[in-house]
């Protein structure tokens, strides 16, 4: 299953996937470390990145015409690519649904909704908004978004991605949490 695959790859890397968000300085750092070459360029308008090997070296390029909050999902969708998949070559184009994208596509996004709003920070603001009784509504989501210095259909997704993650695992939120 996907979210095992998430666990394990959480459990073995050591950069804070999934543990602390996680910025473009971050993603730059990651693929220093791991020998992947990275490379701004003014892309084609529907291309916003790609995942590519050159034999046993591993190439990301990232639209330079992207605003910052964008680019930095793009790129860790694109690193996601490195951890998960095979040599083979991928393309960020703009689809968003799952059935649209192809598997392979829809779990690099999961993956750098991961990096940028880690599990447990949304464990931890979910419980205390509801403590306090506070709705999760477009100002939420706004708050969210400038918090995790992102956008807001990104962060749209990370909680779809969340709530999707709740109904497998519903014990990180403890029984007095439902029904969400």
């Amino acid at each position: 299953m996907f979210y095992e695959t998430l666990e394990k790859l959480e459990s073995e890397t050591d950069f804070g996937f999934n543990k602390r968000p996680l910025g473009y300085g971050d993603f730059k750092r990651i693929c220093r470390n791991h020998q992947i070459y990275v490379k701004e360029r003014p892309l084609l308008s529907e291309l916003k990145g790609v995942f590519t090997w050159y034999g046993d070296n591993p190439y990301v390029c990232i639209s330079s015409r992207l605003p910052e909050k964008e680019r930095t999902f793009v790129a860790f969708c694109e690193l996601g690519h490195f951890f998960m998949h095979d040599k083979t070559n991928h393309f960020f184009t703009k689809m968003q649904d799952k059935w649209q994208l192809g598997e392979m596509e829809y779990q690099t996004r999961v993956f750098a909704h991961l990096c940028i709003v880690p599990t447990p920070d949304l464990v931890e603001i979910f419980s205390r908004r509801r403590g306090l009784g506070k709705p999760m509504n477009f100002r939420y989501l706004s708050e969210l978004a400038e918090l995790y210095h992102t956008t807001f259909p990104i962060v749209d997704s990370r909680l779809r991605i969340f709530y999707d993650y709740l109904f497998v695992r519903p014990e990180i939120l403890g029984r007095e949490a439902w029904p969400v």
